[in-house]
């Protein structure tokens, strides 16, 4: 009897049926649509937040997707997890219109290939999650909403193995057409976005305006009361080490808004350099590929070529970090003796400081992601942190002094 109702379950699961079939192929039609334009923010670098538009600021502090997909789980054989997503949705799309045309004894294969199709993804998908939960501690929310069609797919899989009945004895007529229309809107639908961002502006010229609008500390953050208990001797110090008013910026160098918030941060240099004492502290954040870079700067920061070291860094950044290769080359350019940095960046204590700066960046301040700056203690939310407004929190702090 067993050996019937299993037998039942995969003819079950192999036949075609109407709603099991639909639910899959609108699953997939669906996550093209997401992946594809996953795929588009990434490539402007998600400069109109993390969902490709404008949302409030509590939801775009909840999410990093830069981070995410600049991180070295953010790609996979050199290509991005968006794409990858494109290729594993079509995949799940040309499986079902396959088996809708395909002759009877065809069809089981090709649904068994794309039920295969949908364990990977799951778990690959589900190795992601984990990444950014567990290891970046950071957020992209069109991978999870990737991720969640996953495993939608999953348990629509799971509830059309276990169900019975419903079978249909051949596929309906027209099925094949309306599933193809389905296609050829979602394309249409592609191509429309892909378009409609293709025509936007880059958003400097933008947002400008609108950031110098809302200059101004977060409220709902709490201030750091003594910030000179956060700056040791291994500390890098830019600017004047007496001045009355401190920056701290914690930072990641594969972070790509670090890279773009170090040169907001020369701009306010050049304005108050006297005035100000810049105080930078690189923290293992966006994944293990930041460990040798920040032993690098390390090893620049005791040679006195940190800001040389750190400014070549974001300038060869590059998804799932700099190889070895990279840092000797960048050592060299800086005055430093590859053979001897390679070899000083093994150091025990490099990793005991990496740990110690990232247990009291996440834990005793209380950063959520990266780069986090705090002016005299206060801290400067997203849309605050440009060149103008640190600028006019910097003048504000100088004047209240």
């Amino acid at each position: 009897m067993a050996r019937a109702n299993a037998k039942g379950r995969r003819a079950n699961a192999n036949s075609y049926r109407p709603w099991f079939d639909r639910a899959v192929f609108g699953l997939g039609l669906l996550g093209i649509l997401v992946a594809i334009h996953l795929v588009i923010q990434e490539n402007r670098g998600f400069d109109r937040g993390c969902l490709g538009f404008t949302t409030s600021e509590a939801v775009e502090a909840s999410f990093d997707c830069a981070a995410v997909t600049q991180s070295a789980a953010g790609s996979l054989l050199g290509l991005p997890n968006g794409v990858w997503g494109v290729v594993f949705f079509l995949g799940i799309v040309g499986f079902t219109l396959g088996a809708a045309v395909a002759p009877r004894p065809s069809q089981s294969t090709l649904k068994n290939i794309r039920f295969g199709l949908v364990g990977v993804g799951v778990l690959y998908a589900g190795y992601l999650s984990y990444v950014q939960a567990a290891v970046l501690e950071e957020y992209c929310a069109l991978c999870l909403i990737v991720s969640g069609l996953v495993g939608l797919l999953a348990i629509v899989h799971v509830v059309g193995y276990v169900r019975s009945g419903g079978r249909s004895a051949g596929v309906p007529a027209g099925e094949v057409t309306k599933l193809a229309s389905g296609l050829g809107l979602v394309l249409v639908l592609a191509g429309a976005n892909v378009a409609y961002f293709q025509t936007l502006e880059p958003p400097e010229e933008e947002t400008t305006e609108v950031a110098q609008a809302t200059c101004d500390f977060a409220d709902d953050r709490p201030t750091i009361r003594d910030v000179d208990r956060l700056i040791g001797e291994e500390d890098t110090i830019i600017g004047n080490p007496d001045a009355a008013v401190t920056i701290l910026e914690f930072f990641d160098p594969n972070c790509p808004h670090c890279k773009t918030s170090h040169g907001e941060m020369k701009e306010v240099l050049d304005e108050y350099g006297d005035e100000i004492r810049l105080v930078y502290k690189p923290v293992v954040v966006i994944g293990q590929q930041s460990v040798p870079q920040i032993a690098a700067l390390y090893v620049a920061q005791e040679e006195g070529v940190f800001e040389e070291m750190l400014s070549l860094q974001f300038e060869m950044q590059q998804r799932g970090g700099l190889s070895m290769g990279q840092l000797r080359q960048i050592g060299e350019q800086v005055g430093l003796d590859p053979d001897e940095l390679a070899e000083r960046m093994q150091q025990d204590a490099y990793l005991e400081r990496m740990q110690a700066a990232r247990e009291t960046a996440l834990e005793d301040v209380g950063i959520s992601g990266v780069p986090a700056i705090f002016i005299d203690g206060y801290f400067v939310p997203g849309q605050s942190r440009n060149a103008e407004c640190i600028t006019e929190l910097v003048a504000d702090r100088l004047a209240s002094e």
